[in-house]
């Protein structure tokens, strides 16, 4: 039996608080954290999220050099009825997102499209080299507590934690950037730091972004993502399936 608790817009301290309140009424024995450089990190910190958060969304935020948990409401009602609102707007906004991409078909090419949305999006390329000013440190530094904290949680509950490293759609194609704003990422940056990071702390981590970049060399754009968005096509989905299998990790629960 395999759950998703992934919720679009939320970081790792989120994802973690989440396995807290599902351990408490099932064992589970894989949890599968997926990381996804292009938008975690930001997630991760309470103003570079801020544009994407749901609404009064908990945080880890570091305070005169401690860690400390914002929960700014703890009203489970609350919570409950704003849940059940963004549930009931999901039909309508599937509805609207297909009239606007249908009209974006119709009038731009999909490469332009894709740079323009990258144009309105310049402070996400943050992640792709080593921190630039004092939030995306923080950023980082909260990525890596959340990251831990989540291990331990999981470590003591007698299951097996793995990080698995999406590749995202910059990793994969950069040629949807300018040529200049491209010459200063490093797109590579975010899974090393992951990778050297949970080596150091005895976390399983599985990169796949070369083995992504080894399928491309067969295929043609939009390689494994839509062609009007960034988001896993049914080929990107398959080729993340094949990475995992190809790892082995997971051998023991076929």
């Amino acid at each position: 039996i395999c759950f998703n608790f992934g919720i679009g817009g939320t970081g790792t301290y989120h994802q973690y608080l989440r396995y807290l309140t599902v351990s408490e009424r099932a064992h589970l024995n894989d949890v599968v954290l997926c990381f996804f450089p292009q938008n975690d990190v930001l997630n991760n910190h309470e103003r570079l999220g801020k544009p994407f958060e749901l609404p009064r969304s908990p945080y880890l935020v570091v305070r005169d050099g401690a860690f400390v948990e914002k929960h700014p409401d703890a009203d489970t009602t609350s919570i409950n009825r704003r849940v059940s609102w963004l549930r009931s707007t999901v039909g309508t906004s599937f509805v609207a997102t297909g009239v606007y991409r249908f009209s974006k078909l119709l009038t731009t090419d999909a490469v332009k499209r894709k740079k323009g949305v990258w144009e309105e999006r310049a402070s996400w390329l943050g992640v792709y080299g080593e921190p630039l000013n004092e939030d995306w440190r923080e950023a980082w530094a909260i990525t890596e507590e959340a990251l831990l904290r989540f291990a331990k949680a999981v470590k003591e509950r007698n299951s097996r934690f793995t990080v698995v490293i999406v590749a995202d759609s910059l990793q994969i194609d950069p040629s949807t950037l300018d040529e200049e704003a491209a010459a200063k990422c490093d797109f590579e940056y975010p899974n090393r730091r992951l990778v050297q990071f949970c080596e150091k702390n005895n976390i399983v981590c599985l990169d796949s972004l070369p083995f992504f970049l080894d399928r491309k060399r067969s295929l043609e754009y939009p390689y494994f993502s839509w062609e009007h968005d960034g988001h896993y096509s049914q080929r990107g989905h398959q080729t993340m399936a094949d990475f995992l299998e190809s790892t082995g990790r997971f051998d023991d629960v076929k």
